[in-house]
């Protein structure tokens, strides 16, 4: 039998005691139509997987027991961070829906000198849902963050600390290589429709970018991001 998951907020677990509210109580009692005595998992965004038994549902809210709990159980065990220039339409919506379904856990919208114009607090919010819906659909327990748009001398501030640091170029000749051990927090970069310009590069690399190369073909922001983050995964032995 599959088992469907839903998030619920460290806020509302209560020692052995789930309390599923909102959108996700309308969606388990409306859509899916689970009732007391069902057996559901319960993630809370920050690592905790629990297999919770329902014992009340109705009243705007339900109620569940945990009889098991897991931690971080389906994930990657370093942080792998996707970057890049926004994105047009959909296109952003797609890297983080499956960033999110390969592990990542985080995004870097970034304001390059080609960059579309920032997105606003509604285009946010809704990167945040996508996140949430990939992390239930690919039965993770993390929840990605989407970092608000940043410019690349405050992206490189915030991931100075990062083991590895990786910046896509279709002009350089690195293919891709990792010769770090024990990884703890990695990165990798590509610019927005049109690439990053050479100055950008250059500072890039003087922050401890180490370039990779993908192939011959030219490929899309998202698709480049996501085939990156596969190898990286590869290479690291986590796929």
């Amino acid at each position: 039998m599959d088992i469907r998951y839903f998030y619920v907020p460290k806020e509302d677990i209560k020692e052995d005691k789930v309390y599923i509210l909102g959108e996700e109580y309308l969606h388990l009692y409306r859509v899916i139509r689970k009732r007391k005595g069902d057996i559901i998992k319960v993630v809370d965004g920050e690592g905790g997987e629990y297999t919770v038994l329902l014992v009340k549902t109705g009243d705007g809210f339900a109620e569940g027991k945990i009889i098991e709990k897991r931690r971080k159980p389906n994930e990657v065990p370093f942080e792998l961070a996707l970057a890049c220039g926004i994105l047009k339409g959909e296109r952003m919506e797609l890297l983080i829906e499956k960033g999110t379904e390969l592990g990542v856990n985080k995004f870097f919208p970034l304001i390059t000198e080609r960059t579309v114009p920032e997105p606003g607090e509604t285009k946010l919010k809704r990167w945040q849902r996508i996140a949430l819906s990939a992390m239930k659909q690919s039965r993770r327990s993390v929840l990605p963050k989407i970092e608000d748009p940043l410019n690349l001398k405050e992206f490189c501030k915030k991931i100075h600390n990062y083991d590895v640091k990786i910046v896509l170029n279709e002009k350089s000749k690195k293919r891709p290589e990792i010769k770090e051990k024990d990884i703890r927090k990695s990165v990798i970069v590509a610019g927005p429709e049109g690439s990053f310009e050479k100055e950008e590069l250059k500072y890039l690399k003087r922050e401890g970018f180490i370039e990779w190369n993908l192939g011959l073909r030219t490929l899309r922001t998202e698709t480049a991001l996501l085939f990156a983050g596969m190898i990286f995964l590869y290479l690291t032995q986590e796929v």
